[in-house]
């Protein structure tokens, strides 16, 4: 039969100071058995955290009004504790699928959090946020971002936001003078306009300026990439 750690370990302190009591002069040949300390399971993981608020973005949209304002409560309160970065990119993504005041004021923490890997995440809940506003935050980021990844990022959510605002800022990102923005920016445009210029950076500026160009004709090997 097995005996529980705690009961095994009181069983054993009592056998020694019984048999202290009846004569023995020395502990030593007592043996007490290893008791394995007692696991907590309730701690909870970066990963499992990290997952709690990716099901909870996922399930925002069929909430009720007055939950999706509780919920998006929850998640500014656990943005503002949480020391994980990558964690604290998960609540930002989870934010993104709220329509609520606080939601927004996760996602606006976010594009300015300490971390690069926070405000990658950022910049995609804002481009899944969408919209006018969502534009213009990541137009910011664009033109005031040190951190060429997170730049990369926020050109890459502007190419989820259908809206003419995107464009503009897109159009900004052609004249970038880093031509990995240039690139990004370039099939940014091709997903938000369903034009195809190729990687003709001109013909792509003339397009955003406004001039009637006409569209290029994608290879086989294009049409599979864009597939996939």
């Amino acid at each position: 039969m097995r005996i529980p750690g705690k009961s095994l370990l009181a069983l054993s302190l009592y056998a020694a100071l019984a048999l202290s009591g009846s004569g023995c002069t020395s502990l030593d040949e007592i043996h007490i058995p290893f008791v394995d300390p007692p696991v907590d399971y309730s701690f909870e993981t970066a990963a499992d955290r990290m997952g709690k608020y990716r099901a909870m973005g996922e399930a925002a949209s069929s909430k009720p009004a007055q939950e999706q304002e509780s919920q998006s409560q929850q998640l500014a309160e656990a943005f503002g504790t949480e020391r994980d970065a990558l964690v604290r990119g998960s609540i930002a993504l989870a934010a993104a699928h709220y329509p609520t005041a606080a939601a927004k004021t996760v996602l606006l923490a976010a594009i300015r959090d300490e971390n690069a890997e926070t405000r990658k995440a950022a910049c995609l809940a804002w481009g899944r946020r969408g919209g006018p506003e969502g534009a213009s935050v990541l137009s910011d980021v664009l033109e005031a971002e040190q951190d060429r990844d997170v730049r990369l990022v926020a050109v890459r959510a502007l190419g989820e936001i259908k809206d003419p605002a995107a464009v503009a800022v897109l159009a900004r990102g052609l004249e970038d003078s880093d031509v990995a923005i240039q690139h990004r920016a370039m099939r940014s445009l091709e997903n938000v306009t369903g034009k195809y210029y190729g990687n003709d950076v001109n013909l792509w500026r003339q397009y955003a300026q406004g001039q009637d160009v006409p569209e290029q004709t994608p290879s086989i090997a294009e049409r599979v990439k864009r597939i996939f």
